[in-house]
């Protein structure tokens, strides 16, 4: 059962963070949705690729 801990602790952590990410609606204008990549609301410039 321990061997679970780390696991429930990352399942934990992201979703804390995205609820302050989807609670802050300063962080992001409000005429554009909230979207799951961190790249800033340019549509002009494609994302950069990894």
């Amino acid at each position: 059962m321990a061997s679970h801990a780390p696991a429930l602790a990352l399942v934990i952590s992201l979703a804390l963070l995205a609820t302050c990410i989807a609670q802050s609606p300063a962080s992001s204008p409000t005429a554009m949705p909230p979207s799951t990549t961190a790249t800033p609301p340019t549509t002009s410039s494609p994302p950069p690729a990894s």
